[in-house]
């Protein structure tokens, strides 16, 4: 791949640097007197080079770091586009037919090794990649027909989603599912796809892995700016699912919750985000809209089922903090100055 202007302007102006001091170091040395001044003159004349061409590797390095962090938030805005836009896949799918090319091939080529990236700029080439590989992939393949940036109302149907959900393969399928689905989906109608298929269906449970990976993927994010990007879209679809779930529990028998590994998966994972929500600081927006998140995981459970009737569905659910509640404590510990890090639970 050939060099960038960039770098080109880079190496003419760290030459330009080191031949200018280089002479004024010569200058004002007593490089030119006979005996001991020379000798002392040769010394400070070396050691002025030396410094001169360590400040030179110095820009030369802060120079590179700039320029990999500018070509880096380029290339992280056309993953965007890629992922947002019908026209701009296939546009690249075309190039790709035309050329004989592979698109996982040539998005590969677009990680340089040498390159620490952020996890931001991971995330979205992991998004971009997917969409352009030339293999098939059917939970892609259910969302190209979407031009995101033409969607003008989200939907409040989430059975929608459920083909995109149900061929999720990985965990980068449910990312993808779970990023289009925070353009496309309000956040609400889930209570009613659940009284269709039931708690433990695998679209929900899909559904369920994506948030859990993209809450992950924020809790090892360390820029502000990138913190704000995740928190709007992870929180929307988490309060959506949160509260879709609870709100769920008053169409079924009661008896039948988490008595299978996919219904115990699910519930695990509504603890789990409640969790996560409570340890970071989400928007003033969203704490107006899904209120229960400033309630701990027992006075939640005693909201959604109060009273006598409910006492034995409500002691299971409430166990799942004992049995989740240490352990993702410890792997992802709260936010300072968050509800979670303030009351210690």
């Amino acid at each position: 791949m050939p060099s960038s202007f960039f770098d080109d302007i880079g190496e003419d102006d760290t030459s330009t640097a080191y031949t200018y001091y280089s002479t004024w170091s010569t200058n004002y040395t007593t490089s030119n007197l006979p005996g001991s001044g020379r000798i002392v003159g040769n010394f400070y004349s070396w050691a002025g080079s030396a410094l001169e061409h360590g400040i030179a590797k110095l820009v030369s390095r802060s120079a590179k770091r700039v320029h990999e962090e500018a070509v880096a938030a380029l290339q992280k805005g056309g993953f965007r586009a890629m992922f947002e836009s019908d026209d701009v896949r296939s546009t690249f799918r075309n190039i790709f037919i035309r050329r004989g090319e592979f698109g996982e091939v040539v998005s590969f080529s677009w990680r340089r090794p040498s390159i620490e990236y952020s996890i931001e700029w991971s995330y979205w080439f992991k998004l971009a990649s997917r969409c352009l590989s030339t293999r098939p992939n059917a939970s892609v393949e259910a969302a190209i027909p979407v031009n995101i940036d033409q969607v003008s109302s989200p939907t409040s149907c989430f059975s929608e989603f459920e083909g995109i959900l149900l061929n999720c393969a990985d965990t980068v399928d449910s990312l993808f599912a779970n990023e289009f689905m925070h353009y496309y989906w309000n956040g609400k109608g889930i209570e009613s796809f659940i009284r269709k298929k039931g708690f433990d269906d695998p679209a929900l449970l899909n559904f369920a892995k994506g948030l859990i990976a993209n809450w992950e993927i924020y809790f090892t994010i360390t820029k502000q700016l990138a913190l704000y990007f995740f928190a709007d879209s992870v929180c929307s679809n988490s309060g959506g699912f949160f509260d879709g779930l609870w709100e769920s529990l008053e169409h079924f028998e009661q008896s039948d919750v988490l008595e299978d590994d996919n219904s115990l998966a699910i519930w695990s994972s509504v603890f789990n985000i409640h969790y996560f929500l409570r340890s970071v600081k989400i928007e003033k927006v969203l704490q107006r809209e899904y209120p229960t998140f400033a309630s701990t995981w027992e006075e939640t459970c005693c909201h959604y089922l109060p009273g006598v009737r409910h006492e034995k569905i409500r002691k299971r659910l409430s166990s799942l903090r004992d049995l989740y509640g240490p352990t993702v404590r410890e792997r992802y510990p709260p936010r300072k100055w968050t509800v979670a890090a303030t009351e210690g639970h």
